[in-house]
């Protein structure tokens, strides 16, 4: 009969990535855009929302809610990372009587993630974003979309 320690696999001891480590990577995806990252309120992990406004001098009525891009995650301290979800706006269709729709990006669960996975996310982030820039409201007063893609 085996011993319960036999059953048992060693852990490798994992190092929460800083806020900081974080920013730096989606800096080097989205090199003109933001992250803004907060702290759960019981220590739970990291929670970050990218957008493609560099600060809210862009927001359209210094809004947040009104950037084009709503990218939502989180990782926990276990580094296990998490989407709450990805959207990016986008004109009607013709005939609509809605404002804006959006189309969404896949969610996306990734465990053990390291700053190779979460540049190659931030990649498949910004592919999603340049394939559908062309039905994008007009952000020209804004910005330029193109220095963000």
């Amino acid at each position: 009969m085996k011993n319960f320690n036999e059953f048992l696999t060693e852990e490798v001891a994992v190092v929460p990535m800083t806020a900081e480590e974080i920013k730096v990577i989606w800096a080097k995806v989205f090199p003109n855009s933001f992250l803004s990252i907060g702290k759960g309120a019981l220590g739970g992990g990291l929670y970050a929302t990218g957008y493609l406004a560099k600060d809210k001098s862009e927001f359209s009525n210094g809004i947040s809610n009104n950037d084009p891009l709503r990218y939502r995650f989180n990782i926990d301290n276990g580094l296990d990372y998490e989407e709450d979800g990805a959207s990016l706006l986008q004109n009607p269709e013709k005939g609509s009587f809605m404002a804006f729709s959006s189309v969404k990006l896949r969610k996306k669960n990734i465990k053990k993630i390291d700053a190779k996975k979460l540049e190659k996310r931030f990649q498949e982030v910004k592919a999603f974003v340049k394939a559908n820039v062309g039905n994008m409201p007009d952000y020209s007063e804004l910005f330029d979309i193109n220095s963000k893609v």
